[in-house]
């Protein structure tokens, strides 16, 4: 990431009737107060064994995961409304001004929620060549920025990455409905806090947060089949999701 700042995701049942059977029932007709012929022997065993009723829903394989992904979850803060709620600093405010609130915007659209802000630099003021930790605070959690500030005459530049990430259960919900929605209808996520930091990952790689979603692959071959995806940060703090096979 870099910053630039100037100085200033049965049916019919078939009966076969002998002839020994049709006499014997033909005997039969005309006893007083027999009504048994009302129904034969075994229509009440038929009804309750459920003979020619729909059958049921194949069960989907695998294990369905607590909470239910929805549209809604998909509703997440993007950097044009966020402008309203978080503006630029004023032109003649300090470098470390500016970068602050670089790092507090990344740190809401990583969030993907609205939520108050503050932070620091280690050291306090920064200035051209400084290498300092910085810290945003949102929503009682902690996101450390590692900031490098380039050393240049008039114009400073600066390049800044996240040492560990915030999660919310809305961005990661609202990432995968957005990623796998479609004709992927039922969706589902295990129990994740409304908010919590994680570690990120090394370049190039993956972390696992040991979170999971899924969506029910109705098309499956049998019966449909949950198909199941870790949560993932890259090295940025963004979300992303891996299948598990």
């Amino acid at each position: 990431m870099h910053g630039i700042r100037g100085d200033a995701s049965a049916g019919a049942r078939v009966a076969k009737v002998s002839v020994a059977a049709l006499v014997l029932g033909l005997s039969a007709i005309g006893c007083v107060g027999d009504d048994s012929g009302d129904q034969p022997p075994n229509a009440e065993e038929s009804v309750a064994s459920g003979a020619g009723s729909p059958s049921a829903e194949p069960s989907p394989v695998g294990e369905e995961l607590p909470v239910e992904v929805t549209e809604a979850d998909s509703e997440l803060i993007t950097y044009e409304s966020l402008q309203e709620r978080l503006p630029a600093p004023p032109d003649d405010a300090s470098l470390t001004e500016d970068v602050l609130h670089t790092l507090r915007t990344d740190t809401v659209l990583m969030a993907g929620v609205w939520a108050e802000t503050s932070g620091e630099c280690e050291g306090g003021e920064l200035g051209g060549g400084d290498t300092a930790t910085c810290v945003v605070r949102y929503a009682g959690e902690e996101v450390r920025w590692s900031v490098t500030v380039d050393d240049g005459p008039g114009i400073f530049s600066y390049t800044y990455t996240p040492d560990n990430a915030v999660l919310t259960a809305q961005a990661v919900r609202g990432q995968f409905w957005t990623g796998f929605n479609g004709w992927r209808t039922q969706q589902r996520c295990s129990d994740i806090p409304d908010v919590t930091v994680v570690p990120v990952a090394d370049f190039g790689r993956q972390h696992y947060t040991g979170f999971r979603c899924q969506y029910l692959d109705e098309y499956a071959e049998g019966n449909p089949v949950w198909r199941d995806h870790s949560v993932v940060v890259d090295e940025n703090g963004e979300i992303g999701f891996i299948e598990v096979v």
